[in-house]
C-alpha cells in the first residue's frame, strides 16, 4: 500500500496513450515510478529506489525530459505544482530566485557583466562559463549586489569566485541601484509556488524547444558538409561555405566518423598535397597525435618569426593531419 505519494503527474502521446511519473514515499523510501498505460492495463517501472529524496526528484525530472522528447506531453500542467513537495528547500529557493530574476534582471548591466566576461574569458583562454553562467549573471543583474558579503549570498559564489572576480564585479554592480533588499530569504514568499510551477513548465519546454532547433541546425550543418565532401572542396573552402573553424571542421570530421560515414579517403586527397605530411607523420609516431604544439615546436621552432596568419595555417595543416591519423587508427 503506498504511504504517501509526493508527486504524480500523468502524460498523454499522440500513438503510445497515456503515461504516468510518481515519486512516493514508504517506511522512509522513496520510488519514482514510470508507467505506461494501454488497454487499462499499468506496465510500471522503478527507475529509483532509495532514501534519497533528491535522488528521486533529479531521477524524475530525467524521465520527464526523455519522455518530453519522445513526443509525450503533459496532460495537467498545474498539476506540476505537487512536485515541488518533492524539491529540496535550498533547490526551491534558488529556482525562485532565478524565476524572480528572469522576470526583474536589468538587462543593461546582464549585457555589461557579459562583455567584461567574455574579455576575460578571452585573455585567460578559458570558456567565459569558466567565469560564470548567465543564470549566475542573471542572479547579480537583478540583486545587484555591492558589498562582498552580498555577492556571497548569490548563489553560484563561493569564496573562491569572490576571491577570483569580485572585485571586478563589484566594480561594475556599484554603478547600479540597489532595488531589492539583503538578504534575500523574502523572495521565498514572493514567488507563488503556482507561478514557480508555471515558470520551470515554460523553462522546460523552452529547453525542449532550443534542443530542436539545435538538432535541426546539426542536421543541415551535416548535409551541407556531407555535400561539400562529395563536391571534394578543399579544407579552406569548406570552412568558408560552412562558416567553421578549422579546428571546429575537425570536430566535425570526428563526428561523422563515429556515425559511420567513410571520410578517410577524403582527408588522405587532402594531406597529400601538403609536403610536410611525412614529417608531421613521423613526429605524430613519437610525440604523439592529440597535441600540436610539440609537433608545432619541433617543426617550427617557437615560431617567433612567423606572421599570425602563417602560423594559423601551419597549425592547421598539422592538426589536418593528425585528425587523418586518429580516424585512421580508430577505423
Amino acid at each position: 500500500m503506498l504511504h504517501h505519494i509526493v508527486y504524480l503527474i500523468t502524460l498523454d502521446h499522440p500513438t503510445a496513450g497515456m503515461a504516468k511519473i510518481l515519486i512516493y514515499e514508504r517506511e522512509g523510501t522513496f520510488q519514482t515510478l514510470w508507467t505506461r498505460i494501454t488497454d487499462q492495463q499499468e506496465d510500471t517501472e522503478i527507475v529509483y529506489s532509495g532514501p534519497n529524496i533528491e535522488q528521486a526528484w533529479r531521477m524524475l525530472e530525467q524521465i520527464r525530459q526523455v519522455r518530453c522528447n519522445e513526443g509525450y506531453s503533459l496532460t495537467n500542467p498545474l498539476l506540476m505544482i505537487t512536485s515541488l513537495t518533492a524539491l529540496p528547500h535550498s533547490y526551491l529557493f534558488l529556482r525562485k530566485l532565478e524565476c524572480f530574476s528572469d522576470r526583474h534582471k536589468d538587462d543593461t548591466l546582464f549585457q555589461e557583466l557579459r562583455k567584461w566576461r567574455r574579455s576575460l574569458a578571452t585573455s585567460l583562454k578559458i570558456p567565459p562559463y569558466y567565469i560564470a553562467t548567465d543564470k549566475l549573471l542573471h542572479l547579480i543583474s537583478t540583486f545587484v549586489p555591492h558589498q562582498p558579503e552580498e555577492l556571497m549570498q548569490i548563489p553560484g559564489i563561493g569564496r573562491n569566485k569572490l576571491d577570483q572576480y569580485g572585485t571586478a564585479i563589484l566594480e561594475r554592480t556599484k554603478n547600479y541601484s540597489q532595488i531589492y533588499s539583503y538578504p534575500l530569504d523574502w523572495v521565498g514568499n514572493r514567488i507563488s509556488d503556482e507561478e514557480l510551477s508555471s515558470w520551470l513548465l515554460d523553462q522546460n519546454l523552452l529547453k525542449h524547444e532550443k534542443k530542436k532547433t539545435q538538432e535541426k541546425k546539426e542536421q543541415e550543418e551535416r548535409l551541407r558538409l556531407l555535400e561539400a565532401i562529395h563536391e571534394d572542396l578543399s579544407i579552406e573552402e569548406m570552412c568558408e561555405r560552412l562558416s567553421l573553424s578549422n579546428s571546429n571542421l575537425m570536430k566535425r570530421f570526428h563526428q561523422l566518423a563515429k556515425e559511420g560515414y567513410e571520410i578517410l579517403p577524403y582527408l588522405q586527397k587532402q594531406i597529400e598535397g601538403y609536403h610536410e605530411k611525412n614529417r608531421i607523420e613521423d613526429l605524430a609516431a613519437t610525440l604523439g597525435n592529440s597535441r600540436l604544439k610539440p609537433i608545432f615546436e619541433q617543426m617550427y621552432g617557437t615560431g617567433e618569426e612567423l606572421q599570425d596568419k602563417e602560423k594559423g595555417k601551419k597549425y592547421n595543416i598539422i592538426r589536418l593531419v593528425c585528425t587523418y591519423l586518429q580516424l585512421k587508427a580508430a577505423s
